[in-house]
């Protein structure tokens, strides 16, 4: 719905003085989700100067307006008049006509928009109305007009746009008799796929098509273990098995068969499904002794033992691989893997004498230094705060630390505030006052913004008051300081360390003159942004290119600038909250903050609608296949289409509820929400587990992929600053900035 507020102030810009109030009383109230006050406000612009109104197309803003607030009937006239006049927003009234008739089944008229669309529109325009065409006539039931513009749309070749829906495409060409070129298409699809490691899902609806059309057909080694790839890649693991076993049963003695057995292992422990997963692991090293992949099923299947809590014969076979492949380049995974199977059965002696026996045989290297991590957190989850200490105090003098690229890995930043953490249990105030302050504090800065929390807990105890007021009268001399890295470093200080309004505001005036407002992103320029009516319509795409134009301007700004002296508009620029009307309902509904879903939307796709990862995971929130297929169906969704994740509307429905589950999971605990989100609720709660404790701060260490670790402190980051510039309902809050 922001989007609509662009809308309206660029509109308004053009507006003339006699409606300039109407138009800005618009803006507001959108800006309030305020939608009904908003539709009120447009129709008295309509009442008070319909010429006006009509020129400003504001018909259509109004319309957009009534269908936002689910009233489709207020809406369909106010988009056929704009549909009427030739103009900016006529292709987007008629592509909303066109979506309306499809929702409703009225085929007919669908068809009469999409064909004023074809004449109408841009590129993107004609192309996507001829897609949905095809798509009318296959509805129809005349499946050779169905091809009949498909093709056309195409110029009989597989394009880019044919690759997006060529499956349907083809099945066209079956339903209408012309088995021939439909395969001829979903082959050459499946052959011309841009990234074989990573195909698309034009890649993945050509063989689930092939699968349903060749049932019985044998089709070589090659062609099996081709689609199992496709399929693997793409999370059907049960599909890809299908493949595999054919290679397993029927090519036994093929080098090829070894691989495909470890390939179904680990598609079920993908699956979380271990017990299966361990038969498999179990199968390679005894049919294939000696091949590569029974090392890999020897080490994968350890890990599985310990998931399934046979944490014995987990360990027995950690210390198997060690003796038979000493040189093997992921030994040292091995004696890791083996302290934190330890420290789940609840041994942290056996798990300490391990990470011990880790150092000594990795000596000066990465794995010595990850081992003292892990001993840094057994004493951590013990509350043995002086050991804890000790071996942060080692860690700190380390120069390499993993960081998200090795499992078990940490960094400079969480050692530093783990240290300060320490030292307050230890009641060492001043020492832990001066460690957080060291810690920059800003946008992106997790430990920054738990250090900063942790003062404001300092603050509050008695014991810590003369540390506090020894250190906040230090800064407020800085602040009369001749050097201008002292002032503001003195003024960064203080509003850290007081809630006193008066002192604050001395020290951002302070800050205001040490970081001068031109090397700030500018306040948003209403005519400099692009054509606002695409926003409006094309939202994923627009807000992403917006976004990342907003962190490329910020990118050169320094950490630790406060957002209380940056305007809020130029911030809502970086942290924007697109597609609000949807999140706000479906969030609300399952008891979510729809700031922490916008967190994880920014950081999982960028508001592009079309995103998918690497991993496989599709839209908006990014669902992976097994998780999407389980949320619908507690939704009552039965054989849930992949592709629909790319609905933003479907993408934000299931993430809502997942992250209601997730919560149900971990209440009270939204770093835990956030981790389970990327790295399966499973490896949390054996997080969660090993740091004894609810509390953040000592359980963001233990999270034990480095990625998911990452992803936490950056989503937690952004979920901070969104409180900070949205309330509950997505409205913007006002600022002092501002």
């Amino acid at each position: 719905m922001r989007c609509l507020t662009y809308a309206l102030a660029l509109i308004f810009l053009i507006a003339t003085s006699a409606y300039a109030q109407n138009a800005e009383a618009a803006i507001d109230a959108i800006e309030r989700r305020e939608y009904a006050a908003a539709i009120d406000a447009l129709r008295q612009f309509e009442n008070a100067d319909r010429p006006n109104f009509l020129k400003g197309n504001y018909d259509y803003l109004l319309a957009r307006l009534y269908e936002f607030a689910g009233d489709t009937a207020a809406a369909l006239p106010l988009y056929q008049a704009a549909s009427a006049r030739t103009g900016p927003t006529r292709p987007y009234a008629l592509t909303h006509l066109a979506r309306i008739m499809h929702d409703s089944g009225n085929l007919f008229l669908e068809r009469v928009y999409l064909d004023q669309l074809l004449s109408a529109g841009d590129a993107a325009f004609r192309a996507s109305a001829r897609l949905h065409l095809a798509r009318n006539a296959e509805r129809s039931g005349n499946a050779r007009r169905a091809v009949q513009v498909a093709a056309a749309a195409g110029k009989g070749k597989i394009s880019e746009f044919l690759r997006n829906d060529t499956a349907l495409l083809a099945q066209w060409y079956l339903h209408a008799g012309d088995a021939a070129r439909g395969h001829a298409i979903l082959v050459r699809l499946i052959d011309e796929t841009p990234n074989p490691d990573a195909p698309d899902d034009a890649t993945l609806s050509a063989i689930q098509t092939l699968d349903a059309i060749e049932t019985g057909t044998d089709l070589g080694e090659e062609e099996h273990l081709k689609r199992a790839k496709i399929y693997q890649f793409n999370r059907e693991f049960a599909a890809a098995r299908l493949h595999l076993e054919a290679v397993v049963s029927r090519y036994a003695d093929s080098a090829n068969a070894p691989n495909a057995i470890l390939d179904i292992a680990r598609g079920f422990s993908q699956l979380s499904e271990y017990v299966e997963a361990l038969k498999w692991f179990e199968r390679v090293q005894e049919r294939y002794p000696e091949s590569t992949a029974a090392k890999d099923a020897l080490l994968l299947g350890s890990a599985a033992y310990g998931r399934v809590g046979k944490y014995r014969e987990a360990i027995t076979r950690y210390q198997r691989f060690i003796e038979k492949f000493p040189a093997d380049e992921r030994l040292d995974r091995a004696y890791l893997n083996a302290v934190d199977l330890l420290r789940d059965q609840g041994d942290d002696s056996e798990a300490q004498k391990w990470a011990l026996k880790t150092r000594e045989r990795f000596a000066g290297k990465l794995p010595e230094t990850l081992a003292l991590f892990s001993e840094a957190r057994i004493f951590l989850s013990r509350g043995e705060w002086r050991s804890a200490l000790d071996k942060l105090d080692s860690l700190e003098s380390r120069h390499e630390l993993g960081g998200a690229q090795a499992p078990g890995g940490t960094t400079r930043g969480e050692i530093q505030f783990l240290r300060a953490f320490v030292l307050e249990q230890l009641a060492r105030y001043g020492e832990a006052i001066d460690q957080y302050l060291a810690i920059p504090d800003g946008r992106a800065e997790y430990y920054g913004g738990r250090s900063t929390d942790r003062l404001k807990g300092v603050q509050k105890i008695d014991a810590a008051q003369a540390a506090i007021l020894a250190r906040l009268a230090s800064a407020s001399e800085m602040l009369k300081s001749r050097s201008a890295p002292d002032r503001r470093r003195g003024a960064l200080n203080v509003i850290r360390l007081t809630d006193s309004s008066d002192i604050r505001s001395l020290a951002i005036g302070v800050l205001r003159q040490a970081i001068p407002a031109s090397s700030l992103p500018a306040e948003v320029d209403w005519k400099s942004l692009i054509d606002a009516l695409r926003l409006d319509d094309r939202g994923g795409e627009e807000v992403e290119q917006a976004t990342v134009a907003a962190e490329s301007a910020w990118r050169n700004i320094p950490i630790d600038v406060p957002t209380s002296i940056v305007t809020s508009s130029s911030m809502r620029e970086l942290y924007s909250a697109p597609f609000a009307a949807s999140i706000v309902k479906y969030a609300q509904r399952n008891g979510v903050d729809p700031r922490l879903m916008l967190a994880i939307m920014r950081q999982e796709s960028r508001f592009a609608v079309d995103a998918k990862s690497a991993s496989a995971a599709r839209g908006l929130m990014q669902f992976i296949s097994s998780a999407a297929t389980r949320t619908g169906t507690n939704l009552g969704i039965e054989n849930l289409d992949q592709r629909e994740l790319y609905s933003p509307s479907m993408s934000i429905f299931l993430g809502a509820r997942y992250l209601a589950d997730l919560g149900m999971q971990f209440p009270q605990q939204a770093e835990a929400v956030v981790a389970s989100y990327n790295g399966g609720p499973d490896n949390v709660k054996r997080w969660v587990a090993r740091s004894r404790s609810g509390n953040a701060d000592r359980f963001v260490p233990e999270i034990q992929f480095g990625q998911t670790k990452d992803y936490v402190q950056k989503v937690m980051a952004g979920y901070r600053v969104y409180r900070e510039l949205y309330d509950e309902k997505l409205r913007p809050r006002v600022t002092n900035a501002s």
